[in-house]
């Protein structure tokens, strides 16, 4: 059986500059064999790593597959949709997490969100409406990344 601390080092390490494919298919394997497969932190740190990655459909299934998820890992989540263009997979994933979970999101969630690159539509500048507004509701607008993605949202 592997240490928890030496997997979750093992993690950090990987998801802080993985770009390896490689590393990200070796280690899943290693935490599901481990009994260590659904610990919120090493489930957040290889959805993150799979995510930076590329592998957007194996960090969704790391998420699914995590019976307790917290604020991080939902970020982590919505960061990985917004960053590869899958807009309307990280609204709907913020909409799922405030229902299913009851958590808003933080200043990290919106920034993520609001700084997602869409082409031009009246359905992103829809979104980009909800998400003023839904800041603004929840206090957010206060936070400089949020407030300076949300500037930088409405100059598009």
């Amino acid at each position: 059986m592997w240490p928890r601390g030496f997997l979750s080092r093992l993690l950090l390490r990987v998801s802080a500059g993985a770009t390896d494919r490689h590393a990200c298919a070796r280690i899943h394997p290693v935490l599901v064999k481990s009994g260590h497969a659904s610990d919120t932190r090493l489930a957040t740190a290889l959805a993150d790593a799979y995510a930076k990655s590329g592998l957007v459909t194996r960090a969704r299934r790391v998420f699914d597959e995590t019976p307790r998820r917290d604020l991080v890992l939902w970020n982590v989540m919505i960061s990985c949709y917004s960053s590869h263009g899958l807009l309307n997979h990280s609204w709907a994933l913020l909409a799922s997490m405030r229902r299913s979970s009851g958590l808003s999101g933080d200043g990290f969630t919106f920034s993520a969100l609001l700084s997602a690159r869409a082409p031009s539509s009246s359905c992103s500048h829809n979104l980009g409406l909800l998400a003023h507004g839904l800041v603004l509701r929840l206090g957010l607008h206060l936070d400089l990344v949020v407030a300076t993605a949300l500037l930088d949202m409405s100059l598009d």
